[in-house]
């Protein structure tokens, strides 16, 4: 055998080795590609604070339960968890439109001066009142820079 019919067939197997390594680069490629796509995002947990319906119907309204929530992970967590909250289980009392920090106060702001049933902020019970003061209360104080929560609407602060 020749060197050059030697090195033909060293480079045919060079060559075909070197087909099967890129058709394997590729195949892992496109199958990363896919698993990351049908992934979806990196998710965290929540834990939030939504009232005990079964002590509030029959003694107090401002009781609260911790519960944890699956979301899309974000560094905005008070955030993520009002717009839960409003969501769920505050639907009842208007929509979330966003959030302040200062000075350790969270201000929790409302896009309307109404529940979703119609009836005004200022006019809930006290154990709406209770229910909405509590919740926020609870999910928000325990984050370390938030001491109190207020809740406003279009109109100003509402006391509670």
């Amino acid at each position: 055998m020749s060197v050059f019919t030697i090195c033909s067939i060293l480079i045919s197997i060079m060559f075909k080795n070197i087909i099967i390594f890129l058709g394997i680069v590729f195949v892992l490629g496109v199958s990363y590609t896919l698993y990351t796509r049908t992934k979806g995002p990196e998710m965290m947990l929540l834990t939030l604070y939504v009232q005990n319906k079964e002590i509030a119907r029959t003694r107090d309204c401002a009781v609260t339960q911790m519960i944890k929530v699956e979301v899309p992970k974000t560094l905005a967590v008070a955030d993520a968890s009002l717009r839960v909250l409003f969501e769920n289980e505050l639907a009842q009392y208007g929509t979330y439109k966003n959030a302040t920090l200062e000075n350790t106060i969270a201000k929790v702001y409302l896009e309307t001066n109404t529940t979703a049933g119609g009836k005004p902020l200022i006019s809930l019970s006290s154990c709406e009142k209770g229910h909405i003061q509590s919740v926020l209360r609870d999910t928000l104080t325990q984050f370390e820079s938030i001491k109190s929560v207020e809740l406003y609407t279009p109109r100003g602060k509402v006391d509670f």
